[in-house]
């Protein structure tokens, strides 16, 4: 028998903005938006996203065809990205995690 606490880790607080702007908006913004409220340099922005991502916290939704030309300072990897929507989970945990940031 192990004594070893298991804790989930905690999120980032970059990934904490994005889900505020997205809280705030609806629950779903465009890539580009998105970016610029966010205020965050290309690599923390994709980090950040791809921690949501990666919990479920958040879907992506996919252009049929990749912009031609990529929004100024907006990272080359969300070229292919339309929007991104909070999932039904991440809705429901945002106001039950942080239910005094809503």
């Amino acid at each position: 028998m192990t004594h070893d606490e298991w804790e989930i880790p905690r999120f980032s607080n970059e990934a904490i903005a994005i889900l505020g702007h997205l809280r705030r908006r609806g629950g779903t913004m465009r890539i580009g938006p998105l970016f610029r409220q966010a205020g965050l340099e290309g690599e923390a922005f994709l980090d950040a996203l791809e921690e949501l991502y990666g919990r479920r916290w958040v879907h992506v939704t996919w252009r049929s065809r990749p912009r031609a030309v990529v929004a100024p300072g907006l990272p080359d990897a969300c070229r292919a990205v339309e929007r991104i929507t909070m999932s039904r989970f991440g809705r429901w945990r945002y106001a039950v995690t942080w239910p005094t940031l809503q």
